[in-house]
């Protein structure tokens, strides 16, 4: 019975455990890849609801239309 639980406690001392700041790190970027990931950016030339404006985003910019905006805003920014 000894025997049995040493040699437990040895081969859980063998098993690394992750420190809780790179447990932290790691669920952050899964959040912010699945943020990145829902989100549909627009470029170019992009014509607005109604039809009477456009928008030209520049290289280097990107878009966001009404709804994901608002989302961004009001649960992403909160």
């Amino acid at each position: 019975m000894i025997v049995l639980l040493l040699g437990a406690l040895t081969l859980n001392a063998a098993v690394p455990t992750k420190d809780s700041t790179e447990i932290y790190r790691e669920q952050m970027e899964h959040y912010v890849d699945s943020v990145r990931k829902a989100q549909k950016f627009e470029t170019g030339l992009i014509n607005l609801p109604g039809g009477k404006a456009s928008v030209d985003v520049p290289k280097g910019f990107k878009f966001l239309n009404q709804e994901q905006s608002k989302w961004v805003l009001t649960e992403l920014l909160g």
